[in-house]
């Protein structure tokens, strides 16, 4: 929907109230000094302070709208903490009229869709850091082609991926799975420091990285398969107290596809006395023909190869032929690209993630991504994420939520003692029985909103 001059200074001055609290109340944990994927995501965070072990219990009941059906809800949700690892499991059934809500529980995967996060983090193991749960922004390297890759698009359809990483002096080891199955988008990545030992900072800095991707779906449905790889060089140009700025150069291509450069600065603040972090990066991205990057991003499990989103309005005209959004890999121009990219964290309490990527040429390949949460200890979480695909400028987010878009709204807030209210809402997929000519499957634009009200025991 468009947003309105005093509705955006309305938001900024929200956001600048909620970083100033944020920031004056003490870290409840000590920040992950592993950077990828989820590590150091603030949703995550379900103890108050580092050392203690507690487990908390949400029991919840309301309404859930999908799409034009209203249904009853009722909602459970577990989380656990010790030092070295939390988690939290939910589950969710519906029934309304009409019966149950069938893909609440309709094949032996749903099981796993119980876990949110399971996540360990030794202390005795510096650098590791291991994640079970869906992806939501999962970033390889650069980001040149894993970038807010997101497993939950289709909400019904999310798959349980992991992530695992090692961080050491001299070498570092980057890994993930879109699926515990082995089955969908895997990729890893290896990032040496051969002069860490040398006394010259802009030389101990140096980082060459290698990554590959694939996806070994479109193996499965005997389609051209999505074999990529990357190369990146990284060196700490500057030093000044905890802030660096860090240069950097990638060169990735894919097989029997194209290829594409991206270079720029990241400056970069990753631990100021314990309180927060703070990353501003800008690049330039050259992409030949049949290239785009960040392809494995956040819309990649419902636009691939083997999946289409269908416009909506189009299919509710005509479903036998509906339109299709976005463009196939193997119709990209390339073109350039420049990448726009704000992160502030203060550990625990608060984030506000803010990317764009604007594409230059003759296709709608621009896209945006922001992240912002917010916690008031023990009263109010707030969190905002949104994805937008299929952009032709900046002005362009001004304009109503297309078919591309990803929306995740949700807050909660303790009204007294052990009662919480609790509302979400998604801007989906869901996948269409039946599908393309060519087999491809279908995917249409679902909208979601759960008002709930329940009791909390901590314990």
């Amino acid at each position: 929907m468009p947003v309105s001059a005093p509705s955006a200074r309305a938001l900024l001055g929200l956001l600048l109230a909620a970083s100033m609290h944020a920031a004056s109340v003490p870290a409840a944990a000590q920040p992950s000094d592993v950077l990828f994927g989820s590590a150091d995501d603030p949703r995550e965070t379900v103890r108050r302070v580092w050392w203690l072990s507690e487990r908390r219990l949400d029991l919840r009941g309301g309404l859930s709208l999908i799409g034009a059906q209203w249904r009853a809800m009722g909602h459970a949700t577990y989380g656990f903490s010790t030092t070295d690892a939390t988690g939290q499991l939910r589950a969710t059934l519906r029934a309304g009229y009409f019966g149950d809500y069938r893909p609440d529980a309709d094949e032996w995967y749903d099981a796993l869709r119980v876990v949110q996060f399971i996540r360990l983090q030794p202390r005795s193991v510096p650098g590791f850091y291991a994640r079970l749960g869906p992806l939501s922004r999962t970033r390889l390297g650069t980001g040149h082609l894993v970038d807010f890759l997101t497993t939950s698009a289709a909400w019904d359809e999310r798959t349980v991926g992991v992530e695992v990483a090692q961080q050491g002096r001299l070498a570092s080891l980057y890994a993930f799975s879109d699926n515990v199955l082995l089955d969908g988008v895997v990729g890893a990545r290896l990032a040496l420091q051969p002069l860490a030992f040398v006394d010259s900072p802009p030389l101990r800095g140096l980082t060459v990285g290698a990554s590959l991707t694939t996806d070994l779906a479109s193996h499965r449905e005997g389609r051209r398969h999505l074999m990529a790889y990357n190369l990146d060089l990284q060196v700490e140009a500057l030093r000044s107290g905890t802030f660096t700025m860090v240069p950097f150069f990638s060169y990735a291509w894919y097989e029997r596809y194209g290829s594409g450069t991206f270079f720029g600065t990241e400056f970069a603040s990753p631990n100021f006395v314990d309180l927060g972090r703070l990353s501003v990066r800008v690049g330039l991205s050259y992409s030949g023909l049949l290239f785009m990057p960040g392809y494995y991003g956040a819309f990649y499990s419902v636009h691939n190869p083997y999946r289409r989103i269908l416009t909506a309005d189009s299919f509710l005209a005509d479903p036998e032929t509906p339109d299709l959004e976005g463009l196939t890999l193997n119709r990209i121009q390339g073109g350039y690209a420049f990448l726009s990219e704000f992160r502030l964290v203060f550990f625990e309490r608060f984030e506000l993630w803010y990317a764009f990527r604007r594409h230059y040429g003759g296709q709608p390949l621009s896209e945006y991504h922001l992240r912002i949460f917010f916690r008031s200890p023990e009263r109010l979480r707030f969190e905002v994420g949104l994805d937008r695909s299929g952009l032709t400028n900046f002005f362009s987010l001004f304009n109503d939520l297309g078919d591309q878009t990803l929306l995740v709204f949700d807050t909660e807030y303790q009204v007294f003692d052990r009662f919480w209210i609790h509302l979400s809402s998604l801007y989906t997929y869901e996948r269409l029985e039946g599908n393309l000519p060519d087999g491809v499957q279908r995917f249409l634009v679902q909208r979601r909103f759960e008002p709930l009200a329940g009791v909390r025991f901590v314990f």
